[in-house]
């Protein structure tokens, strides 16, 4: 390390992580990069954190602070403080770099002058080091991110910001628990450039289960940071002259916050308070003309109202994260269950997970938050097979069909390898499994669907027999048929 003033100053920031921090510097030390100086704070850690800091400053002549714990921010800033190098580069102590990252990151600065920040994409790894999950960090279709950092996803620990722009946007606000790096890359990206190198220059830790990186009760730490969250917002509500695709995607992130609130009280036992944030987070989500329209009409009343159908209070709507067009159906609007990333075009995707393409998040085992006779169609591509109790989602699926929807269901065949290698897959199916939802059928279910045909994937040379002996290859020889798909029509007055 130089002993003058160093190129870069990487800034460290540490709370009960002994078990880490270590490779963090050893990552730092092995850039190509030599002129660095590294700075760690000690956020009061209690897991022996200062005995490892002080084998590294012995070992490796690294700077650390101590002080009482006061979050990342704060130790962030007296990081920066004490940062004395042109540029300054975050690093969170799980966190790895590749040996090029300053350098790669420096070169691309020197060829853009007007650029104050750099960062790039990076994996989510777990502790066995296999990746989980590669962020193109200049691609992200968030509302906000798109709306007020021009798609850039800028992780802590992959930034490198020249410190006279820190100096002229201000520290870190340590209120803001949990977002003030949102609100830090906002306040740069008003006053700089940004870049992003678009490969893999660091390996994000996702941690597993055992360790304590909190310094409150997990539910001190909820509170926390939703309070922060709706500070971090009211400040971006309080900007003056606010363009049309930044307010519309401060509602959509107002929200999401209250959906995250119902959803935190719902699991307290408060389902009142609950149904009052989902109920004011739809009222922010629709917005916009017919999808507002669209959405308003399939939400049921419950929800809107706060009243009624207790045994439905699990169910909230969360806004789609990326602008889409609802299409609607003939006689109505069409659903595609258990979407994923892969939502059949013009649906409303329902799924377990908030991800690109889902409409409405909801455990859709449990019901539909749809008003009865209000679907004209619907999809299930490969999702029954996940579902412990398929009956009460059959039934909840006939509940909210219109006369004659129509709803097309593909799923492995049993005797399939398909059904058997995704550990996730519960339910296994043959033709026959979808009588039992006819009428009359045997346990006396809720529903009437007529099945109006069934087609099967079978595999070479057995799809070339006539049907009686693919009937009989099916169901006697093993993964014959890889899976079925079924079309029902829902059969009501």
């Amino acid at each position: 390390m130089s002993l003058d003033t160093p190129l870069v100053s990487v800034v460290i920031p540490v709370f009960n992580g002994a078990p880490f921090v270590a490779k963090a510097v050893e990552s730092v030390l092995a850039q190509t990069i030599k002129d660095v100086e590294v700075l760690i704070v000690d956020d009061g850690s209690t897991d022996g954190t200062q005995a490892v800091l002080g084998e590294l400053h012995r070992t490796c002549g690294i700077t650390w602070f101590q002080q009482d714990h006061g979050g990342p921010a704060r130790s962030r800033n007296r990081g920066i403080e004490a940062a004395r190098g042109t540029w300054v580069a975050l690093l969170d102590c799980d966190d790895v770099w590749l040996p090029d990252k300053l350098d790669v990151q420096l070169d691309l600065a020197r060829a853009q002058p007007h650029v104050g920040v750099v960062h790039s994409d990076f994996e989510v790894v777990d502790e066995q080091g296999v990746v989980l999950e590669l962020v193109r960090a200049q691609a992200n279709a968030e509302p906000l991110v798109t709306a007020f950092v021009g798609g850039h996803t800028a992780l802590p620990s992959t930034l490198l910001i020249r410190r006279d722009i820190l100096q002229k946007v201000g520290a870190l606000n340590p209120a803001l628990y949990g977002s003030e790096d949102a609100d830090l890359s906002i306040r740069l990206y008003d006053v700089t450039g940004f870049a992003c190198v678009d490969r893999p220059l660091v390996k994000k830790l996702q941690r597993g289960h055992g360790y304590r990186d909190m310094a409150f009760d997990e539910a001190t730490h909820r509170d926390k940071v939703f309070s922060s969250r709706e500070r971090f917002l009211q400040g971006l509500e309080s900007r003056s002259n606010l363009r049309g695709d930044q307010r519309r995607a401060l509602d959509y992130e107002w929200a999401n916050c209250l959906l995250m609130r119902g959803w935190a009280a719902e699991r307290c036992g408060r389902p009142t308070e609950a149904r009052g944030y989902y109920a004011r987070a739809i009222r922010k989500a629709c917005h916009e003309g017919e999808e507002a329209s669209l959405m308003s009409r399939l939400l049921p009343e419950w929800v809107e109202e706060g009243i009624g159908a207790p045994e439905r209070e699990r169910f909230w709507i969360a806004p789609c994260p990326q602008e889409r067009t609802l299409r609607m159906h003939p006689r109505g609007p069409a659903l595609d269950i258990g979407c994923g990333a892969h939502k059949q075009p013009g649906t409303i995707g329902v799924d377990q997970r908030r991800i690109p393409g889902v409409d409405v998040v909801t455990d859709f085992e449990r019901g539909l938050p749809f008003k009865a006779g209000s679907i004209a169609c619907a999809y299930s591509i490969h999702s029954v097979e996940h579902m412990r109790d398929v009956m009460t989602f059959m039934e909840e699926l006939y509940r909210v069909c219109a006369p004659s929807a129509k709803v097309y269901i593909k799923t492995p065949y049993y005797a399939s390898r398909k059904a058997f290698v995704d550990p996730t897959h519960v339910r296994f199916m043959t033709e026959e499994s979808f009588g039992y939802f006819t009428s009359p059928n045997y346990y006396g279910l809720k529903t009437n669907f007529r099945i109006l045909a069934i087609s099967y994937n079978m595999r070479k040379p057995f799809k070339f027999f006539p049907e009686y002996f693919r009937k009989r290859f099916r169901r006697y020889l093993w993964n014959v048929c890889e899976e079925m798909s079924v079309v029902l029509e829902a059969v009501k007055p």
